[in-house]
């Protein structure tokens, strides 16, 4: 498996965070609409909620969330590396170490078409 694969399948599991939090029962298409170092490893901001996510939420008496991101650990805390995997720390976002995210920074320009699959 080639460290891209891997890479990309440490982010689709983590990806369940994402799923729960936004009740999603089918895969779902978003771009990446921005990058950002501010609070994190690098960020890339995912585009949610649509206009379809925003509706289904007002439909059901329930905020869509927002400020979803795959991104590396917090600033400064880079040496947790992967046991940062050992619960879930993130409010739906998709969280990977920080030598993971470098990869994915370098593959994945704004806009790139992602496919976030229950």
């Amino acid at each position: 498996m080639s460290r891209m694969s891997r890479v990309l399948l440490i982010t689709s599991l983590a990806a369940a965070a994402f799923l729960a939090i936004t009740r999603r029962r089918r895969a779902s298409t978003f771009s990446i609409a921005a990058t950002n170092t501010a609070n994190y490893y690098r960020s890339l901001h995912i585009s949610y909620p649509t206009a379809e996510d925003r509706a289904r939420a007002a439909k059901a008496g329930v905020e869509p969330g927002g400020d979803i991101m795959v991104h590396g650990l917090p600033n400064g805390l880079g040496w947790i590396g992967s046991k940062h995997r050992i619960r879930d720390w993130t409010d739906g976002c998709i969280a990977v170490t920080d030598e993971e995210m470098d990869e994915i920074w370098r593959a994945v320009p704004d806009g790139t078409v992602i496919e976030i699959n229950p």
